[in-house]
């Protein structure tokens, strides 16, 4: 169902209460309440804090909700190549119709959660060629209507262990995928593998986003690689993500600072994935730290209810809630910060073109039981609403449930 405004909502950088006008899918103005007229259809937030639609940057729908499977298994878990090898051990049980039933189920939950767009790793194998790039294009137009989906072409297990991986790499590219992923640390020369996948992001003119440098290990920077590559290519700033480098966490104050300057420097983002880097390596990056140096940081799902991150429901305002634990966001400017994490910055490495609260942005809406915009991240606060271009994906038209005093 398509609506015409949220009335009575706080957001951020008014004063009092707002209505936020749409049409054609898009925000038409925010003026004090009552500016939407009698006549408008949608919602009455009453008070309530009104947020952009939440953007996960980093998620692996095809390997969610196989907890029942992997403890069937007995398969031991705790570590990243336990992790590896029980997912791989599991996913020979399960047929395609499984898998996308598992996406679907967390995308649900996902949406439920005010979830508007995300980042999708979509696993290549050589054994079954681009079958799983095939039911992801699905999937993601399937579920345009209530969230949009840039999938990623990643190859998990190495690019140069199989001849046939650079090649599917490619085709992934041409068959649907938008982005150009990558794991050096499943290859024996990381390098290499950097190098590789930043030859075919520019050739293709994609954007880059590598899963990298997930060890407790201060040795281990193989994000020297990337920025020497973005570097040396020219590249400008949001053309580069990075994912867990838990590593920087483990490092001195001075080599992890001067790492953070460099990536601020050459423009590169990094997600935190707190459920999964906590679970797996007991760190993560330290993001807040990084945010002080000018990095772009997003916090995110990545794997819910399997080997990797045996807990979780999708809910981004939980992640970003663990995240302020972990990194100790107070409150106030703490906490604006950390709701950054799972909104403007996300969408600004997805290159999201009209993201935002603000008139001519699309109107990806969520409504929250929370009084300001940044008590969302406390809680984590309820979502009591939200839209999707202007159509109602979660709640239901006319008065929203009476709030609690």
């Amino acid at each position: 169902m398509l609506i015409e405004a949220v009335r009575n909502g706080r957001v951020a950088g008014h004063d009092g209460l707002v209505d936020v006008v749409i049409a054609g899918g898009r925000i038409e103005s925010i003026a004090p309440a009552g500016g939407a007229g009698p006549g408008a259809s949608g919602l009455d937030a009453e008070g309530r804090a009104v947020l952009p639609g939440l953007v996960d940057a980093h998620v692996h729908l095809d390997k969610a909700y196989q907890l029942d499977a992997l403890v069937d298994s007995g398969a031991p878990l705790g570590t990243l190549d336990e992790a590896l090898a029980a997912t791989a051990a599991v996913r020979r049980g399960l047929t395609t119709a499984d898998r996308v039933a598992g996406a679907e189920r967390l995308l649900a939950r996902m949406v439920r959660h005010g979830t508007a767009a995300a980042r999708v790793h979509v696993e290549l194998d050589p054994g079954t060629g681009l079958a799983a790039v095939r039911w992801h294009v699905e999937l993601a137009a399937t579920w345009a209507d209530r969230i949009d989906l840039q999938l990623v072409a990643f190859p998990q297990h190495g690019l140069f262990h199989d001849p046939e991986v650079p090649v599917l790499l490619e085709e992934a590219l041409i068959a649907g995928c938008h982005v150009v992923g990558a794991c050096p640390y499943a290859d024996d020369d990381a390098a290499r593998h950097v190098a590789h996948v930043a030859e075919v992001a520019d050739r293709h003119g994609r954007l880059l986003d590598l899963h990298i440098d997930f060890t407790a290990d201060p040795g281990v920077h193989d994000l020297d690689h990337v920025v020497e590559e973005a570097r040396n290519r020219g590249w400008a700033s949001g053309r580069v993500t990075l994912g867990h480098v838990t590593s920087l966490a483990a490092m001195t104050a001075d080599d992890m600072g001067r790492r953070a300057t460099a990536l601020a420097a050459a423009g590169i983002g990094l997600v935190s994935l707190p459920a999964t880097d906590t679970y797996l390596t007991g760190t993560v990056a330290p993001f807040r730290a990084l945010i002080d140096a000018g990095v772009m940081v997003a916090v995110a799902t990545n794997n819910v209810a399997n080997a990797f991150t045996p807990y979780g429901d999708g809910s981004l305002l939980q992640v970003a809630w663990l995240a302020g634990l972990v990194g100790r966001f107070g409150p106030g400017a703490g906490h604006r910060a950390l709701l950054d994490t799972v909104t403007t910055a996300p969408a600004r490495l997805l290159g999201l073109p009209r993201y935002g609260l603000a008139p001519g942005a699309d109107a990806n809406l969520v409504v929250v039981d929370a009084d300001r915009p940044e008590q969302a991240v406390v809680g984590p606060a309820e979502v009591v609403a939200a839209c999707h271009q202007g159509r109602l994906t979660v709640g239901s038209a006319g008065p929203l449930p009476r709030r609690p005093r």
